[in-house]
């Protein structure tokens, strides 16, 4: 719960707290939209920038989490209609000093391997795909979202998402068959 009167006066030390309690949820939808980790890292000081200007028009009528999913996908969307993030993919999910929640560690060297090679591949294929596929299946299977959460973030019918998320599933299965026929020659 977000004390709405400390947040909208712009008490810095709340903001903090803020930005502490609520920054993972931005770097999520950073991932989806960045090209690497210095374009993630801009965007998420954009997207705390633009909360700290826009802070008054949080009225506390909803969840903040859903006001602030909202003016995170819009400043990545704009960043990407710049042409900044055209080639945008999806960032890999353990990726060093981006997710301090995860603290998993493998139980083997070869898992930690095997672990880098596909959130490599997945890295590499997510860029692959349209924006709104992306963006669906970072939102809906990433995130964890449903579908309804999912086409009202988006401003899409249920359908269409559920339409993206399996179109993008499907690239993504066919790029990787392409690349397991790639590496064993065939």
């Amino acid at each position: 719960m977000i004390d709405l009167d400390r947040f909208r006066k712009g008490d810095r030390s709340y903001l903090g707290e803020v930005i502490r309690a609520h920054g993972r949820l931005v770097v999520m939808v950073v991932r989806g939209f960045s090209d690497g980790p210095d374009q993630a890292e801009d965007l998420f000081q954009e997207v705390w920038m633009t909360v700290l200007e826009n802070r008054t028009s949080y009225l506390g009528r909803g969840p903040f989490e859903a006001w602030l999913h909202r003016v995170a996908l819009n400043v990545c969307r704009m960043d990407a209609r710049k042409g900044a993030s055209r080639e945008a993919g999806s960032r890999r999910l353990g990726q060093e000093g981006h997710m301090e929640e995860l603290t998993w560690t493998s139980p083997s060297p070869l898992s930690d391997v095997l672990l880098s090679e596909r959130h490599s591949f997945l890295e590499l294929a997510m860029g692959q795909l349209s924006p709104r596929e992306r963006e669906a299946i970072n939102l809906r299977v990433i995130q964890g979202k449903t579908s309804r959460e999912v086409a009202l973030l988006m401003e899409v019918k249920e359908s269409t998402v559920r339409s993206q998320v399996r179109k993008g599933i499907n690239r993504l299965r066919t790029l990787k068959k392409e690349s397991v026929n790639e590496l064993s020659g065939s």
